[in-house]
């Protein structure tokens, strides 16, 4: 079964824009069915109290814009009253507002909501009355009436104070008492009522509303519910009202201890206060997948277990793939950019033949071949003149254009033997550099293979090569023959 508590218009609870007591074409104004406004005294001679058995009691207004808006802890919430279809709007937690359609005394209903906190408004949209008379809103929809615990605090018994509830101010009277109904009032500001409360779901303080009354706060330590921090109220009305709803919360954990306070806010405005009470509930039962749910408005309704289980599980199922493709991505990206550095690469440097070795590489370089030996075997060096096929020894260096290492970017396939001097080197170290492998002082290098060779023709130029079968192989004018000993 479902618990279900209600709040009268006539509570300060309600919050009412621009005001909560005055002329209706201006403002919300309080009226009571059982007692019409000519039995009302306005030099108050008379106390004003409303004969509530004789009617039901409203806050009317015809004024555009004029808002009421209510805050709970609940599953489901309605509010009752009198308006036109479409002369005014309901707004559930600031979403999306909704056309009014009255059915029957309904403005508004809401049902199948998180155990959270909520806020209802209600907006006049059209210059037509709109009424509003309370506000039912479910607390749980697993309680039975029956398993409900309420204990309460009378402030004022026997003319005494109770000494459940403790004052702080020197503006305190506790010998109100109106019809019977007895409080504890004060007109000062700064004045503060408190007490502290434990095994409580849901409390309520009660008190009394009226012209002379004005603005107060109530604050919760620790904060729960809808009450994180000191809320203001204001406690003026039209009518002497007894026993009203000065504050509620139902948000509250049983295993805590909570204190209290009331303060009241304006000098020379009363606060009063009646009585405290404390309503405890079961535990939340669990509600499982098959067992049927209750609803007093024909809308469903979960418990909060059941609620944030199913939110938890959703959370999980749409954060763990969209993690599982971020990571895809990443680990795709990365061989992405390895493939491209490695594209980059190949293009600034070009890798040797998978069957020649490199120059720095510990196999003997003794009649290693020039990587770009032309197939005829002759190379085409680096400015267009063709030699023939050239071999290193295994103490000289073979290299390549642009090889790792190297301190010039440009090689020829032309040895030099170590210890050369001549001028003519220098000279056409301007269009093939030629390099040999360092010597260590005092060794005299091993003859080169190239040395038993034919000796050499000199040539005028370097143009183009006779085809000559004696011809061995073509050298620049700066040739020394005495380099082939």
């Amino acid at each position: 079964m479902s618990l279900n508590i209600t709040v009268l218009d006539q509570s300060p609870t309600f919050l009412y824009y621009p005001g909560r007591e005055g002329a209706s074409s201006s403002s919300w104004q309080s009226t009571w069915s059982g007692s019409p406004d000519s039995s009302y005294d306005s030099s108050h001679f008379q106390t004003n109290i409303p004969q509530e058995a004789q009617g039901t009691s409203s806050h009317v207004t015809s004024l555009f814009g004029a808002t009421v808006q209510l805050d709970f802890i609940g599953t489901a919430v309605s509010v009752y009253g009198q308006g036109t279809a479409g002369a005014y709007t309901t707004t559930l937690d600031g979403g999306n507002a909704d056309s009014g359609t009255p059915s029957g005394s309904m403005l508004a209903t809401y049902g199948g909501l998180s155990d959270a906190k909520h806020t209802i408004m209600l907006k006049v949209t059209q210059a037509q009355p709109l009424s509003l008379s309370y506000a039912t809103f479910t607390v749980r929809s697993d309680v039975a009436p029956t398993s409900v615990v309420n204990s309460t605090e009378i402030a004022v018994e026997s003319g005494a104070t109770n000494s459940f509830f403790s004052t702080f101010g020197s503006g305190f009277n506790n010998q109100r008492s109106d019809n019977g109904y007895t409080r504890i009032d004060t007109q000062t500001s700064g004045d503060q009522f408190s007490f502290s409360c434990s095994n409580t779901s849901a409390l309520f303080i009660y008190g009394t509303t009226n012209y002379d009354h004005q603005t107060y706060s109530v604050e919760l330590d620790p904060p729960a519910g809808t009450s994180q921090g000191a809320r203001t109220f204001n406690g003026t009305s039209k009518w002497f009202v007894l026993n009203n709803l000065l504050f509620w919360e139902a948000g509250l954990d049983e295993t805590k201890t909570y204190q209290v306070k009331l303060t009241n806010l304006i000098d020379g405005k009363y606060t009063d206060l009646h009585s405290a009470v404390m309503m405890r509930l079961p535990v939340h039962a669990e509600v499982s997948a098959s067992s049927p749910q209750s609803s007093s408005t024909g809308s469903p309704f979960v418990s909060a277990s059941h609620s944030v289980g199913k939110t938890v599980g959703i959370a999980v199922g749409v954060v763990v793939p969209l993690i599982a493709i971020i990571i895809c991505a990443f680990i795709l990206q990365l061989r992405y950019n390895r493939k491209k550095k490695a594209r980059i690469l190949e293009e600034i440097d070009p890798p040797y033949p998978k069957d020649t070795p490199l120059a720095d590489s510990a196999t003997p370089l003794s009649h290693i071949p020039h990587p770009n030996v032309h197939p005829n075997g002759s190379h085409q060096g680096s400015y267009g003149t063709l030699f023939q096929q050239s071999w290193c020894s295994a103490e000289q260096l073979c290299h390549r254009p642009g090889a790792r290492g190297t301190s010039h970017p440009e090689f020829s396939a032309q040895p030099v033997a170590a210890g050369s001097t001549s001028s003519s080197a220098a000279e056409s170290s301007s269009r093939l550099a030629i390099h040999a492998a360092p010597q260590s002082s005092g060794r005299k290098p091993e003859k080169d293979p190239v040395a038993s060779t034919p000796t050499p023709r000199q040539e005028a130029d370097a143009g183009r090569v006779p085809t000559d079968d004696t011809l061995v192989e073509a050298v620049p004018p700066s040739y020394d023959p005495a380099w082939a000993n």
